[in-house]
């Protein structure tokens, strides 16, 4: 008779991962997601304060183009049409008309700082020059955070 034997190898031991290795793996996935979310966070403020620096960019741009359209419009042949008193900015502009049966004055737009706001005010004289307080404009805001304001007339048309 013949014996045969039959020896079992013991099942492998590595079917899974040991504990120490899963929170070894759970650390590093920890690791990963918080360098992850501290880098997203970082480049969100970057973009943020980027964005907010391009906008008030654009936004005093824009004033010095209002600025610019007051200065190019209205009798420039008419004497102390600008005038700079304290870092206020008043501009003589074009007459307007708020009634179409009677004829308008000249514009006055005022540019002053407010705090830290840069404002405008417009005024609207009748044909006798006289302001009356319907035509008077409450100020309106054109740029915040100024940090300074000066403004100056330089050279002499006169020459």
């Amino acid at each position: 008779m013949k014996m045969t034997r039959h020896i079992q190898r013991p099942a492998s031991r590595r079917r899974g991962l040991t504990l120490i290795e899963l929170l070894a793996a759970v650390a590093i996935l920890a690791a990963i997601s918080i360098a992850t979310s501290s880098l997203t966070l970082s480049a969100t403020r970057i973009h943020a304060t980027a964005s907010s620096s391009v906008r008030w960019d654009a936004a005093a741009h824009a004033v010095f183009d209002l600025i610019g359209e007051d200065l190019g419009t209205g009798d420039l042949t008419m004497r102390d049409r600008v005038e700079v008193t304290e870092g206020v900015l008043r501009i003589t502009t074009r007459s307007v008309s708020v009634n179409p049966d009677v004829p308008g004055g000249p514009a006055e737009h005022t540019y002053r700082l407010d705090g830290n706001r840069l404002v405008r005010e417009r005024r609207v004289a009748d044909a006798r020059g006289e302001v009356r307080p319907a035509f008077r404009e409450p100020p309106r805001l054109l740029l915040a955070d100024v940090a300074d304001w000066s403004v100056a007339i330089e050279g002499d048309d006169d020459s």
